[in-house]
């Protein structure tokens, strides 16, 4: 039978929208919940309120959604492409003696993980973890902390980079998200660059990326909400940080932004933008 749901007035729909700060729309009860009026209440309205399984009208609410598309993340998408294969249902990118990564590390790392890390080639000492760190902010290096001195070429970073984005996040992902190598190229890509930045963690804790909406909106396969609930991760501490949010919506002059390159998604095989 399922859960028997009351006619859903507007303006309470729209008064818990606000409450909650969801872009989506919940399936609400027509009552307004006391339970969410406060900050602590937030993460009850998703539990209680949101359907696992985005219902039409989630899907029409989207219409806001997907106008980030742009024309240089389309461009950054379809230079990985141009030199991708398909191997097994999967695209693959290969280089001479080298073992084939899959495509959406190639253009997360490329797209936004470099740009937005920067690159560091001597051993520098950060002050605010007491540790040396060096190229894109690793700590180790085969699994042995980084030392003063230490130097690396750009050329070897980008190796140990490929190496660390591999084992840690987009395995990780593949584990915590079901068919994740089955997503769109630039979903797939703006989750590593996510999770590379906030973190993995977990589906059980609701932790990082795993545990966020993103994850449950890309599990259900509702691609763009997934790229716009990935926009949340924009605090550090518990403030906003402006950096973050230009990272997780549109990017910079010169630095594409997550849900830039996520909604500039190729169209083939993906269900109608919404109108």
């Amino acid at each position: 039978m399922g859960h028997s749901y009351q006619r859903r007035r507007p303006g309470v729909r729209r008064a818990l929208r606000r409450r909650t700060g969801l872009a989506v729309p919940l399936r609400l009860r027509a009552d307004i919940d006391p339970r969410i009026r406060s900050d602590h209440g937030r993460a009850f309205a998703r539990r209680r309120y949101r359907s696992p399984h985005p219902s039409t009208e989630d899907l029409r609410s989207t219409k806001a959604m997907a106008n980030r598309a742009s024309a240089r993340a389309r461009k950054a998408i379809a230079a990985v492409m141009a030199v991708a294969s398909l191997v097994g249902g999967r695209y693959v990118v290969s280089a001479p003696n080298e073992e084939p990564i899959p495509a959406a590390v190639k253009l997360a790392i490329d797209a936004n993980i470099i740009p937005w890390e920067g690159l560091v080639l001597s051993a520098h000492w950060d002050r605010f973890s007491k540790r040396y760190d060096i190229c894109h902010g690793d700590t180790l290096i085969n699994g042995k902390p980084v030392t003063a001195g230490m130097r690396f070429t750009k050329e070897d970073c980008y190796k140990i980079l490929i190496v660390r984005v591999v084992n840690d996040y987009y395995k990780p992902l593949t584990r915590c998200i079901a068919g994740f190598d089955t997503l769109p190229i630039s979903l797939q890509a703006s989750m590593i660059s996510g999770a590379y930045n906030f973190g993995v963690g977990s589906t059980e804790k609701r932790t990082g990326l795993c545990g966020s909406s993103a994850a449950r909106f890309a599990r259900a396969r509702n691609y763009y909400a997934a790229c716009e609930a990935q926009t949340a991760f924009n605090k550090s501490g518990g403030q906003f940080v402006q950096g973050l949010d230009n990272r997780r919506k549109n990017g910079d002059a010169t630095r594409i932004g997550e849900a830039e390159l996520c909604e500039s998604m190729p169209a083939t095989g993906l269900p109608v933008r919404p109108n």
